[in-house]
Formats: structure tokens, C-alpha cells, sequence
């Protein structure tokens, strides 16, 4: 009886594991423009707007340089991205599938710049 507690024991730890780790995303971000990013949006593609947690914080990206950024996704799939840069100008990537990416870059150009505002 204790070998099918213990076996049943494990089987729930194991779910658990894999449950939290399945609500955990990221994002690779590469700033590929001439201007430092100053802040990175992110928020569910069903919310009609960005949720206004900066997920850069105090830090900056760089020209050239790389961020990875995570947070809890749940069992949401599909997101959109926002960066804003030091000029005020922003890129805005929506509906990515987190579901069938993995390990997702943005690659983020001056083709992707936006100065529009919402």
C-alpha cells in the first residue's frame, strides 16, 4: 500500500511541476535599431490595451544588445509586445502564439517602429 502512495505521490508532484513551469513564458528581445529601448509592454492579445507594468524596469536595452524578459502566462497563448524607445517612438508585435513558439525572438528593426498613437 505505501509503494501506491508513494507512486501516486510522485505522479502529483511531477503534474505540478510540469503545471507551473507551463504557465512560466519569455521573450528573447533584440534591439536592432540605433535607439536604446527604455520600456517593454506585454499583455494577453485579448486585452483591448497594454498592461502598464514595464517590464525593463530601471534597465535599458541597448543597440545591438539582447533582453530576455519573463512572466506568468497561465494558459494564455496568444500575446502582444510593445517596446518603447528613448525618442518616445515605439514597435508593437501582436497575437504571437506562445503556444507553438519556442524559445520566441523579436527581432526588433526600424521597419518595426511605430510613432502612431493608439
Amino acid at each position: 500500500m505505501r509503494t501506491v502512495q508513494a507512486k501516486v505521490l510522485i505522479v502529483l508532484l511531477f503534474l505540478g511541476l510540469t503545471g507551473a513551469a507551463a504557465q512560466a513564458a519569455s521573450l528573447k528581445i533584440e534591439n536592432e535599431t540605433d535607439t536604446p529601448i527604455y520600456k517593454v509592454y506585454i499583455s494577453p492579445s485579448s486585452y483591448t490595451s497594454f498592461d502598464l507594468h514595464d517590464y525593463l524596469g530601471d534597465n535599458i536595452i541597448e543597440s545591438s544588445e539582447t533582453w530576455v524578459v519573463q512572466w506568468r502566462a497561465g494558459d494564455i497563448c496568444h500575446w502582444d509586445f510593445r517596446v518603447i524607445f528613448r525618442n518616445g517612438q515605439r514597435a508593437t508585435s501582436y497575437g504571437n502564439n506562445l503556444c507553438v513558439l519556442n524559445d520566441p525572438i523579436w527581432h526588433v528593426t526600424a521597419s518595426n517602429v511605430d510613432d502612431s498613437g493608439d
